[in-house]
């Protein structure tokens, strides 16, 4: 409690005085809050929300089930990102590394757009 209240009745206390103590409770709590910070809270969907990708994949390695069937994410630059748990057909791997060999050769990206349509980009 702020000094300037503690020898006062509550009475005679003035809406500055208010104003005064109820800010000084909030820098304490959010300073408490900033102390014990965690990386991740429920969010409002009771998913698992991390605030970064290691301890995300902290997470997922702990656990016994594929990531699709983990209700968790981290969120980077605002957006929400999952792993998942798709596994390429031996063929689009091929095709893949193929693009990735192009690419590494200067060509561009756009020059494979019916890769790029298959794969949902």
């Amino acid at each position: 409690m702020p000094r300037i209240l503690s020898d006062q009745p509550v009475s005679s206390i003035t809406v500055g005085d208010l104003q005064k103590l109820i800010g000084s409770k909030v820098k304490e709590v959010l300073r408490d809050y900033e102390l014990k910070r965690r990386d991740y809270f429920i969010d409002d969907e009771v998913c698992i929300c991390f605030s970064n990708e290691q301890a995300y994949a902290d997470y997922i390695v702990k656990q016994d089930r594929p990531p699709s069937e983990i209700k968790a994410y981290y969120v980077e630059n605002g957006v929400k990102i999952v792993y998942s748990d798709y596994e390429p057909l031996p063929r689009l791997l091929a095709e893949l590394e193929e693009v990735h060999k192009q690419i590494g050769t200067g060509a561009s990206m756009t020059e494979h757009g019916e890769l790029r349509k298959r794969l949902g980009l």
